[in-house]
């Protein structure tokens, strides 16, 4: 950390003791006065300082990402300790989605986001796991009480005797005693 640290700090470009501004100055100096070949020399000086001057903003700027990464990393272990286990499902899930997308190294708080979506995936893997059990014992119930339905369906109703008079029957029991009673009627009568 303490050389991610070091290397984030802005070093001065420098060429003989000299820096960027200074070459530009004697190359500016230097065509004025019509001195052509150093003008040159300042010039070819001020490009490669410029150039590394960009590689080390690049090298830099790497190093922060990583200062950045590490510092996430290390305060979200803090919080979740169980992530040093290798063994743990979590770690595994974190380090599959890192190296699946390593784009997150440059995302600040990345390697948050990377256990964040890894709980979720985790969480919505173990959803799925009991929404089939959930299903299942639906089925299972529902196999249960059409078992223990009537054999003709409908609802069950206790048993009750032949009832003696009209006005002990429901509409539906007179209705079909009437009926049982026609159908008599009509057999004895040939029709």
């Amino acid at each position: 950390m303490e050389q991610l640290q070091a290397q984030a700090q802005v070093p001065v470009l420098q060429k003989d003791g000299i820096d960027l501004r200074g070459y530009h100055a004697a190359y500016l100096d230097f065509r004025n006065r019509g001195d052509w070949e150093n003008a040159t020399k300042s010039l070819e000086t001020v490009l490669e300082l410029e150039q590394a001057g960009q590689q080390e903003i690049a090298n830099r700027q790497e190093a922060s990402y990583e200062l950045a990464w590490r510092n996430d990393m290390e305060a979200t272990i803090q919080s979740l300790p169980d992530l040093m286990n290798p063994e743990n499902l979590l770690t595994q899930e974190t380090d599959r989605i890192i190296s699946e997308h390593p784009y997150l190294f440059y995302i600040p708080q990345g390697f948050q986001k990377a256990v964040e979506i890894a709980t979720l995936l985790l969480a919505s893997g173990s959803d799925s796991e009991l929404r089939e059990e959930n299903e299942r014992l639906r089925a299972q119930i529902e196999e249960y009480q059409a078992s223990s339905q009537p054999a003709q369906g409908g609802l069950a109703r206790p048993p009750r005797g032949a009832p003696t008079r009209q006005e002990d029957m429901t509409p539906e029991e007179e209705e079909r005693y009437l009926r049982e009673l026609t159908r008599h009627e009509d057999a004895l009568m040939g029709r």
